[in-house]
């Protein structure tokens, strides 16, 4: 891999010589960006065909060395061009691929774009690739200082309704790791270390909540007019007011509210038509991989909750319909759906909903009793509501006595 990008640089710099100049910043970018590409068809071509183990941790570690590569490389051409504006997306595109490690490109690019870009234009557009980088501090100031310093009112919005996201998943992975469905040591140094730092200094999740809270409130008071990113169809009072809801409505021990809309044949379809059962509730698409790939656990709890008191509903966010009616076709998804026309959807809107996929578990009351829940947490989660609320049910049924 190397040597192709030797190849590249060395076919640059012929052109370039034969002009009498040398490889251009743009040029170096650019021979380091088709590498990257290059690399990662290989690694998603080689994924699909099965793999042992054995095979699938040496395709990791070999692609994360590319990465490691590609990132530095990028690195120390913005290094060289230290004040250049056009470094904004160079740094966005280390962060984009490098995310949370095992390398600490990440850190290096944010660190950078702190020190000479807070002010640059375009950094609004950029930051959203924080979300990977919950537990790095420098994520959040770099969020907080372009938030408050930049000259331009769009990009301080965009990164501060960035910072609000942020905020509000540093509170999520506090619980995940307080409830132990995550725990630092499943992660390689220095990543464990820099987890174990952030749940230290950020114990309390309800805290963070509050603060993101406070900046979905701000946004909505001062910008509440603008566009929630580049190109973006809702303005900030709806995107925020969204998560402002989410934050205070949707939290766990507290009453989900009705949903109320048309399935994809265009029939009415409620929430609270479905109450008297433990309800899980997903916001999904075709277009998202992890959804995608919770598909033949839901078909499988479908399944085997036929007959008790248990309901499973989506809300679609592909953007046709004939996406989610192909899905059912094909038997992919076997329970309602909601179409709600992309993920920026009067439905998912209402309910601040930006990751995917968003699991909410209902009781029987409509009462959200756990959010987010996947796998054999999830399965063990709704078994257990289930059986709760069954035995509640035998043990209510009156009795009649033999004479």
């Amino acid at each position: 891999m190397r040597d192709l990008y030797v190849g590249v640089l060395l076919i640059v710099g012929i052109i370039s010589a034969a002009r009498g100049e040398e490889p251009t910043y743009a040029m170096k970018l650019e021979a380091i960006q088709t590498r990257h590409k290059e690399a990662f068809d290989r690694y998603s071509k080689n994924f699909a065909t099965p793999k042992t183990d054995a095979e699938t941790k040496v395709l990791v570690e070999d692609y994360n060395g590319q990465v490691q590569q590609n990132a530095g490389d990028v690195l120390a051409v913005c290094r060289a061009n230290t004040k250049n504006p056009a470094n904004v997306e160079a740094l966005g595109f280390v962060i984009k691929i490098a995310r949370a490690g095992p390398s600490d490109c990440s850190k290096q690019a944010l660190e950078m774009l702190i020190r000479d870009h807070v002010q640059t234009p375009g950094i609004g557009r950029i930051v959203g690739w924080t979300f990977f980088l919950y537990h790095l501090p420098v994520a959040e100031q770099l969020l907080r200082e372009v938030s408050t310093k930049h000259p331009d009112r769009q990009e301080r919005v965009w990164a501060a309704s960035v910072l609000g996201s942020h905020l509000e998943y540093q509170a999520k992975m506090v619980r995940r790791f307080h409830d132990k469905l995550d725990s630092p040591e499943e992660f390689e140094q220095p990543r464990r270390s820099l987890i174990e730092q952030f749940l230290h200094d950020k114990p309390d999740a309800e805290a963070l909540e509050r603060d993101a809270a406070s900046v979905y409130e701000k946004n909505i008071l001062e910008y509440g007019d603008l566009t929630e990113f580049d190109g973006g169809k809702r303005t900030i009072t709806e995107a925020d007011g969204g998560r402002l809801f989410a934050l205070r409505r949707l939290g766990i021990g507290k009453p989900a509210p009705d949903i109320v809309g048309q399935d994809v044949d265009g029939k009415p379809l409620r929430l609270s038509d479905y109450r008297g059962k433990v309800v899980v509730l997903t916001f999904s698409g075709n277009w998202c991989g992890p959804c995608k790939a919770m598909y033949p656990q839901e078909r499988s709890m479908v399944v085997a909750m036929k007959g008790r008191p248990f309901a499973l509903i989506s809300v679609n966010t592909d953007d046709t319909l004939d996406t989610v009616k192909k899905s059912i076709t094909e038997g992919e998804i076997t329970w309602p759906c909601w179409f709600d026309g992309g993920t920026e959807g009067p439905i998912t809107t209402t309910w601040g909903v930006t990751a995917f996929p968003s699991i909410f578990v209902l009781d029987e009351n409509g009462i959200v009793r756990h959010k987010n829940l996947r796998e054999n947490s999830l399965q063990e989660a709704v078994e257990k509501l289930v059986v709760t609320l069954e035995n509640d049910r035998r043990t209510a049924r009156p009795t009649t006595e033999r004479p």
